[in-house]
């Protein structure tokens, strides 16, 4: 059988005995990877330390676009976060339109979503 990854996957908000079971599985489910993607700052930060304990979580840094947006400050510290990390991240994630969100507020404003 091939090996897959898994290319989205929030680890950081499982609990740690959860993710030492998803991580202890991972052989036996023919899975080689998992793109761990991050929902702000702090979830970036936490994928970032989940990477350097096993070479199987490969980080992608973002924030997730059904949630409030991020402040400037908070934003910045994203972006300073994939310049210093750009080597060990394998993609920028989360990201995206708020496609929920706008379900509910058809009259949302996009252009900070944008930016």
């Amino acid at each position: 059988m091939h090996k897959v990854i898994d290319a989205h996957i929030h680890l950081d908000v499982y609990e740690r005995s959860e993710r030492l079971q998803i991580l202890k599985e991972l052989d036996q489910a023919d899975v080689s990877a998992l793109i761990a993607v991050s929902n702000d700052f702090k979830s970036a930060k936490s994928v970032l330390s989940l990477a350097k304990c096993d070479s199987r979580i490969k980080p992608a840094i973002g924030f997730h676009p059904e949630q409030e947006l991020p402040s400037e400050a908070e934003m910045d510290w994203i972006m300073e976060l994939i310049e210093t990390h750009q080597d060990e991240i394998v993609a920028i994630g989360e990201v995206g339109l708020p496609y929920y969100t706008r379900q509910e507020d058809p009259g949302l404003v996009l252009k900070p979503y944008l930016e």
